[in-house]
């Protein structure tokens, strides 16, 4: 907690090497306790890289990356763009999710008849998860 950093300051290091932080979470809260960032710069993530099929690709994050995107196929777009608006309605759709908070995020994702390229996009780049992570 933030008294026990002010009393032990003296008595650790800060590591200056670039770091990938979630923008919420208790070390997000402590960090904005401190006032650690008139020390640090934070910046936003611009791009999101992926490795699959044997090369570094981009993964479209906003609509008009999605649009842009050479890697997906129209079908591919609409379908991703269908999913990330449905994700958004989630409060409202609370029911539709509970038929799966016993199976994995990637058994989830099959069911709603995304190609294994989009799965690999929200799984790992977008989601950040792993193929074992549950659904809730």
């Amino acid at each position: 907690n933030y008294s026990s950093i002010v009393k032990d300051g003296r008595k650790f290091n800060i590591d200056l090497v670039s770091k990938f932080l979630y923008s919420r979470g208790s070390l997000i809260d402590l960090l904005i306790k401190s006032n650690v960032s008139r020390y640090a710069e934070f910046k936003n993530v611009t791009r999101i890289l992926t490795f699959q099929n044997g090369s570094v690709e981009q993964v479209p994050c906003s609509r008009a990356d999605v649009f842009a995107s050479k890697q997906l196929t129209m079908i591919e777009k609409r379908m991703l763009m269908k999913f990330l608006t449905f994700c958004l309605d989630y409060e409202e759709k609370v029911e539709e999710y509970q038929d799966y908070k016993d199976c994995s995020f990637s058994e989830y994702l099959k069911t709603k008849k995304l190609t294994s390229c989009l799965q690999h996009f929200i799984l790992n780049a977008i989601a950040m998860v792993s193929e074992t992570a549950s659904t809730i």
